[in-house]
């Protein structure tokens, strides 16, 4: 059941209730044109949206029943949420058992305006975020990364970011145990995953973090720094050995063993260093003649079925932009 009530604060003043009770989620997913197939379960709750399309006041509430989302699983999710003087606030639960594994809290400075809001919809102005985590499941993770699939694992987390939008406070820590994921667009899966990170300024420094490919592993170290909280900045040593890198038939596969940095914003990093490929195989035919073509568009709607390039992955989302992006500076 779905119920509007009201009038959307366009042209002048407003006042919109919204209503749901165990509204199925692959309707609201198909709304938003997204693939129906992604999700299942049910959604209940309630909003209202009232002032003006230049000032909007938002409030509500809304509970997720047996839900399932690119292989993550929960019985029950649930969330307050409020958006009042330019602030958006909200409270956000996941409960297993009766008890509450994951919760997120925030309050953060954003014009959410209907009409005439600036590009960079973030404001001046404090903020909050506090995530805590007691051994979720990676899987949640993978749902939220639409580059990871088959996600596994331990997730163990405390931690707060305060200051502003520019100059990010950072505290706490996270743990991650018995990891695991697959990434498509490299073709590989990582399994093996154990790393710990802490939290201090503007600094996420990686204490130890491991993990294996193949028949060989890696290990990194080092930090990353928030120049702002949306532009992060890395400065990490990577040692592999044997580790399998990329593995995409028909174009290239490689192991690579030896020690590199990664340094520089996350879309535009240099990689620097020593290493060696014991291993590789480079198809430079299908590299030169090959003709990629976007198997979602329109000209090969009679002999394409999008959906099942949906289903197997295959959209423009998963290519790889921070590959795409790397720089490589006197590797030898």
């Amino acid at each position: 059941r779905l119920v509007l009530a009201g009038g959307l604060p366009f042209a002048g003043p407003g006042d919109l209730d919204v209503s749901l009770e165990s509204v199925p989620l692959t309707d609201v997913w198909a709304l938003l044109q997204y693939d129906p197939d992604d999700v299942a379960g049910t959604i209940s709750g309630t909003a209202r949206l009232h002032g003006t399309a230049a000032d909007p006041l938002i409030g509500g509430k809304a509970a997720l029943r047996d839900v399932e989302f690119r292989g993550f699983r929960a019985p029950y999710v649930d969330g307050t949420f409020s958006y009042v003087a330019r602030r958006l606030a909200g409270d956000f639960g996941l409960w297993r058992s009766g008890q509450r594994i994951l919760g997120i809290t925030l309050d953060l400075p954003l014009d959410l305006a209907l009409r005439g809001a600036p590009a960079n919809r973030e404001l001046p102005g404090p903020l909050s975020i506090r995530v805590r985590a007691d051994s979720v499941d990676l899987a949640f993770v993978g749902a939220m990364i639409p580059v990871a699939r088959e996600t596994s694992g331990r997730l163990s987390a405390d931690v707060g970011i305060a200051g502003t939008w520019a100059s990010p406070q950072l505290a706490g820590a996270l743990s991650v145990r018995d990891g695991a994921a697959t990434f498509p667009a490299l073709g590989v899966r990582h399994r093996g995953l154990v790393g710990h990170l802490s939290l201090s300024a503007d600094t996420i420094r990686v204490d130890s973090l491991s993990l294996a490919s193949g028949d060989g592993a890696a290990a990194i170290r080092g930090y990353v720094r928030l120049a702002q909280l949306t532009r992060p900045l890395l400065h990490l040593r990577i040692r592999t050995q044997d580790f399998r890198v990329v593995d995409v038939r028909d174009f290239l596969s490689f192991t690579a063993s030896g020690e590199v940095a990664l340094d520089g914003p996350v879309y535009g990093a240099t990689l620097t260093g020593r290493d060696s490929v014991p291993r590789g195989v480079l198809y430079f035919t299908d590299l030169l003649e090959k003709q990629v073509v976007n198997l979602e568009d329109t000209r090969y709607a009679d002999i394409i079925d999008t959906s099942l390039v949906r289903r197997q992955g295959l959209r423009e989302p998963f290519q790889n932009r921070f590959l795409d992006s790397l720089r490589i500076d006197s590797l030898v």
